[in-house]
């Protein structure tokens, strides 16, 4: 039998948890190689910031066209679309992750 666990946090909980509020390095905090952030949730001083403490970045879901070149501007390097067409999306190349 699957035994599950559901729980629910606000955002600014997680970002606290994360340090993200507090000041604290992230690092000290939690083990990851990489930050998957809605796109709204990425602006040039977070993605900046993630970036200059190691992580790879990587946002979801985006479909506009322009907001995946400002993302890709900001440093972010995998992004998750509902687009089937690689072909939409001339700009992106795909990135392999399993050094993550």
């Amino acid at each position: 039998a699957h035994v599950g666990v559901e729980f629910t946090v606000t955002f600014d909980q997680v970002m606290q948890a994360l340090g993200m509020q507090l000041g604290l390095p992230i690092r000290a905090q939690i083990a990851a190689d990489a930050m998957s952030l809605h796109h709204t949730l990425y602006s040039p001083r977070r993605a900046a910031r993630l970036a200059r403490r190691g992580y790879h970045l990587t946002s979801w879901t985006v479909d506009d066209a322009q907001r995946i070149e400002q993302l890709q501007a900001l440093g972010v390097e995998a992004i998750m679309t509902n687009t089937v067409a690689p072909e939409a999306w001339p700009a992106c190349t795909p990135v392999d992750t399993s050094s993550w």
